[in-house]
């Protein structure tokens, strides 16, 4: 009779889900790696390229390839637009990015420029590339005034006849917030029409349009017009005039290379150590951001500081070595930079220039005596830092120079737990070959293990156990298994991998949780089959009464229920307020 009554009963919970509950699709995540990501954008069709893609973060999208490529410039080598789309919203990428974009001449590719980067520069391209689909779109998308579109359409005469007052109107001088209007009239004016034709726009505008003038001569010092420069300084424009966030003519000459532009300047009187209010950058630091080693040596030589002053966050130094500027770096160390200085958070020149993976420079500054094991504000070493995107030869480089592999961070992070979170086999590889613990426990209890689980890498935790790694390994304040991290997130190789060497599929969390507990009330029917498969109680219940089948009818996960019921979960079980699955159903 009790056994009728419960089918009974059976049938009738899966009747009630059935009709209540919104199925929905829950797909297994398995972690995608650089080559992954490389083998999706090149098949666009495959069953999880899209997935992997949208998996990408902003470290996996500034790695580059063998070839020194990006997975966005790997993607527009393959025209794959939908690739372009989703990798193109990840991280602000380098200017010459989007520069290669406007080169490929697609107007399917050039609409995913974000509308904050299309700027001055990229104009100046579609203009020598002499592109009037894209220049047409970048005007429609900029929302170009009818100025404008004469200017560039080179109609002068016609903008001659125009009154005063429709100039004001057209003339646009602000170019905005960030996610706003990202040119103005000024710099339009100043790529298209010849230095005749903008003095009399400052003519027509001086009046009535606050420093017109002054707007005009950034314009053509950034774009590098040494002889529209030399008009507008016989105008009288201050050379020394400073822009809303305290930038002056040199530096936006010295930001973009341009040297004769720089020399005429500085003739003329250009202080050389001015700064710009909102990013604390001298002309120096602008410069030597950018690589230009020519003008960094010219600024120098007029007297630009190369030892700054404390104000500073970071020196030029720093800036160059973040960006991978080997040259301008040996050039100011002989100037006499300090390779050994610390910005506000103690990050160290090698610091920055390890973050970004930047071996050559990071061997000439060891080289020139920066410090391998020096610690930022966080307990961060260089070669934590260098973990984080690798390459591997860098990391080596450390090593070899005196780098502490087991040196702990003041979350007691190691650096082997940092490359497996981040998915480097071959990092993590080199760490334990030259003696990193592959069990050493953060502060919260954490191993490299749950580490690369947490990111469903299988790849490194299956290397990870085969060195040593304990797979029954707790966390220290929810009593975490590696099995029930994988769990958590549906990893279902991942958790496979673990089953098989030897994770305990009936260990309880703090909370009275299994993995399957946490598996099945994340929807995860596939991972469920696998666990029940390899000895998980269904019947295991919690401290309040709750047992997998209870929590999953509170979620609605209906093909779980099911498969939860047909492996023999206990319809009947009662938690500790009194609630059984067919009440909660």
């Amino acid at each position: 009779m009790c056994q009728k009554l419960c089918s009974r009963r059976g049938k009738m919970i899966l009747l009630i889900l059935m009709l209540s509950c919104t199925f929905k699709e829950l797909r297994v995540r398995e972690k995608g790696k650089r080559k992954d990501i490389s083998k999706a954008i090149r098949n666009p069709d495959g069953e999880d390229s899209q997935a992997i893609l949208k998996r990408v973060d902003r470290y996996t999208a500034l790695c580059k390839n063998k070839n020194g490529l990006l997975l966005i410039e790997e993607a527009m080598g393959v025209e794959n637009v939908e690739a372009v789309q989703s990798l193109i919203k990840v991280v602000e990428y380098p200017y010459k990015i989007y520069e290669r974009i406007v080169n490929k001449k697609n107007i399917d590719l050039f609409n995913l420029i974000p509308q904050k980067n299309l700027d001055y520069r990229l104009l100046c391209r579609i203009k020598k590339n002499k592109d009037k689909e894209l220049e047409e779109e970048f005007l429609k998308r900029t929302k170009a005034t009818e100025l404008e579109r004469l200017i560039v359409s080179g109609k002068i005469e016609e903008i001659k006849s125009k009154s005063k007052e429709w100039v004001i109107e057209n003339y646009k001088d602000d170019r905005g917030y960030v996610y706003q209007r990202r040119i103005n009239t000024a710099e339009i004016l100043c790529i298209y029409c010849e230095t005749d034709f903008i003095k009399e726009i400052i003519k027509i505008l001086e009046e009535d349009i606050k420093d017109v003038k002054e707007e005009l001569f950034f314009a053509v010092s950034k774009l590098g017009e040494k002889g529209k420069v030399e008009c507008l300084l016989d105008l009288g424009i201050d050379v020394n005039h400073k822009s809303g966030n305290g930038s002056t003519a040199l530096m936006v000459a010295a930001r973009r290379g341009h040297k004769e532009v720089c020399e005429l300047l500085i003739k003329k009187g250009a202080r050389v150590n001015t700064i710009s209010r909102d990013e604390e950058k001298t002309v120096l630091m602008a410069a030597a951001e950018n690589g230009h080693k020519e003008v960094c040596e010219l600024l120098i030589e007029e007297g630009a500081r190369v030892k700054p002053m404390r104000r500073y966050e970071r020196t030029a130094l720093m800036y160059a070595a973040e960006n991978g500027h080997k040259e301008v770096c040996q050039l100011l160390i002989k100037k006499g930079a300090d390779v050994k200085i610390v910005s506000k958070t103690r990050m160290t020149v090698l610091m920055f220039a390890a973050s970004w993976g930047h071996k050559e420079v990071c061997q000439l500054l060891i080289d020139k005596g920066a410090d391998v094991n020096a610690a930022d504000t966080w307990g961060s070493i260089v070669l934590m830092r260098a973990a984080r995107r690798g390459p591997k030869e860098l990391c080596e480089l450390l090593i070899e120079k005196g780098a502490d592999v087991n040196a702990v961070d003041k979350c007691g992070m190691t650096t082997l737990m940092i490359a497996a979170k981040r998915g480097l086999t071959e990092v993590c590889q080199l760490l334990i070959k030259k003696g990193a613990d592959v069990n050493a426990i953060r502060r919260d209890g954490q191993t490299s293990l749950m580490c690369a689980v947490w990111e469903g890498d299988k790849e490194v935790c299956e290397f990870l156990i085969d060195k040593g790694a304990d797979v029954n390994a707790v966390d220290k304040y929810e009593r975490q298994t590696s099995l029930m991290c994988a769990a958590n997130r549906g990893y279902k190789e991942v958790c496979e991998l673990l089953v098989g060497k030897g994770a305990d599929v009936n260990a309880v969390r703090k909370d009275g949780r299994t993995a399957l507990m946490c598996v099945a009330e994340n929807g995860y029917k596939e991972v469920c089959e696998l666990l029940i498969e390899r000895g998980a109680d269904v019947n295991t219940a919690r401290q309040n009464g709750m047992t997998a089948l209870i929590s999953v009818a509170w979620k609605g996960h209906q093909e779980v229920c099911k498969l939860l019921i047909g492996k023999g979960a206990d319809v009947n079980a009662v938690d500790k307020y009194g609630m059984t699955t067919l009440m909660i159903a």
